[in-house]
């Protein structure tokens, strides 16, 4: 009998541990859907945007110092743009964001990763 009551012991023991939960399947498709719309929505660097087009900042793709005064100067992920005007050669270029005009580098602009509005 004390076999026995060992046996039914042990397996009330590993029953939590046996019963693990599955994942969530529908939180995994929500968080790749999310990505995938992410992505779908990116619509390149910031130098690929015509004039009068607006658009969001998404993510950078520079090298740390350039990104810390981008950023420094208002250029935050989520900050909302609109492309002003080209100078008459196409560099630089000047957006309008947080209520300020900022004139950007071309090879500054296309490390700026946008989705378009």
């Amino acid at each position: 009998m004390d076999g026995a009551l060992l046996a039914v012991n042990i397996n009330l023991l590993l029953r939590p541990i046996l019963k693990k939960k599955k994942p969530n399947v529908n939180t995994k498709m929500d968080q790749n859907a999310c990505i995938h719309s992410a992505k779908m929505e990116s619509a390149g660097s910031l130098s690929s945007v015509g004039i009068g087009e607006r658009g969001r900042i998404v993510g950078f793709d520079l090298p740390p110092d350039q990104r810390q005064r981008l950023l420094e100067m208002g250029l935050t992920i989520g900050a909302e743009f609109e492309v002003v005007r080209f100078a008459p050669m196409g560099d630089p270029l000047e957006i309008k964001v947080r209520s300020y005009r900022l004139s950007l580098r071309k090879r500054e602009a296309a490390g700026i990763l946008i989705a378009r509005l």
